[in-house]
């Protein structure tokens, strides 16, 4: 299938890529206010802090198993996996330094 894995049909694919480039996009967020507060995180507005939190939230739920909780770890040939015995959340590509 030139280049696109075959998913059964029980499967979805999450294209995380809007998600991730949300987040770093507002990554000042989370150095003005959350990680390394500073006094100008003070002009940030809470709108602006919850939108961040929340982008955070929707990416480390799409990747996250929603059967095991876990993150897919597991190092497999082509793919990270999740705990669950039928590796039910898997993370592709596996690339590799």
């Amino acid at each position: 299938v030139h280049g696109h894995p075959v998913l059964p049909n029980n499967w979805s694919e999450i294209q995380l890529n809007d998600l991730f480039q949300t987040i770093n996009g507002l990554t000042f967020i989370r150095n003005e206010v959350g990680a390394h507060f500073s006094p100008s995180g003070a002009d940030l507005s809470n709108s602006d802090v919850r939108t961040f939190g929340e982008a955070v939230l929707a990416f480390a739920q799409a990747l996250s198993c929603p059967t095991c909780g876990y993150l897919p770890q597991k190092e497999r040939d082509d793919h990270r996996s999740c705990r669950c015995p039928k590796y039910q959340t898997q993370l592709r590509p596996l690339n590799r330094p």
